[in-house]
């Protein structure tokens, strides 16, 4: 396997991949973290913080999955909303809790660790989304459209992203693509940046949606990524 090249290129999340980076993103959609200023999006409520291109949604309703459920660990009767809309900041999730404490109302995101444990704030079901078909095509489609860069298939420590500053500097092994074609295996490369530049380079999306417990992600073309060797 040889190294990648080192400079600006593009990045080919497949799926299981993009949704490890999700996960990283996940926990600042959480009130408790918003309130305790632990969070990436304190006071951008409303404001443009990842690609026009996708949507964030937590849906406790999504047929199947694993998050599913008809009300949260509070009572408050399960729902789908859109955390990001077309890029922009729509939401975080609250429970009955820490909606009191913004003037709001729960969204349903009460969850509790154990029978008498208190209950605390998470996801139902998260999973990202294109806005629209315009920017979703196959994954092989994705690769010809890709000038020089890296197709991602296993990335190690994406946990270590710091969720707070969304700085992150991840090894990752996959493919190097030149000109819509791949060329060789890569042992050895490193992504670095931060979660909402990456994630505002969103450029395009696979037509394949994959969960991976309660976060799904499709595969997701990234451009202007800095890429190590």
């Amino acid at each position: 396997a040889g190294k990648a090249s080192t400079g600006k290129g593009s990045v080919l999340l497949e799926s299981s991949v993009a949704t490890e980076f999700l996960s990283v993103l996940a926990s600042s959609f959480s009130s408790e973290n918003v309130q305790k200023g632990k969070s990436l999006l304190v006071g951008r409520m409303g404001e443009q913080v990842v690609s026009e291109k996708i949507n964030i949604v937590d849906n406790g309703l999504l047929r199947g999955g694993t998050g599913s459920r008809p009300f949260d660990a509070e009572g408050t009767p399960s729902m789908e909303k859109k955390l990001i809309r077309e890029g922009r900041l729509a939401g975080y999730l609250y429970s009955l809790y820490t909606a009191a404490k913004d003037g709001t109302t729960s969204t349903s995101n009460a969850v509790r660790h154990g029978i008498h444990g208190t209950p605390v704030v998470g996801i139902s079901n998260l999973y990202l989304e294109s806005v629209s078909d315009e920017f979703i095509c196959s994954l092989d489609a994705l690769v010809t459209q890709i000038e020089r860069g890296l197709l991602v298939t296993e990335a190690m420590g994406v946990h270590t992203a710091n969720p707070i500053t969304g700085e992150f500097s991840i090894g990752v092994t996959g493919l190097w693509i030149e000109r819509g074609r791949i060329v060789r295996p890569v042992k050895e490369a490193v992504l670095s940046g931060n979660i909402l530049g990456f994630f505002g380079n969103v450029a395009a999306v696979s037509d394949d949606l994959r969960f991976y417990g309660k976060i799904g992600a499709p595969d997701i073309l990234i451009e202007d990524t800095d890429i190590s060797g």
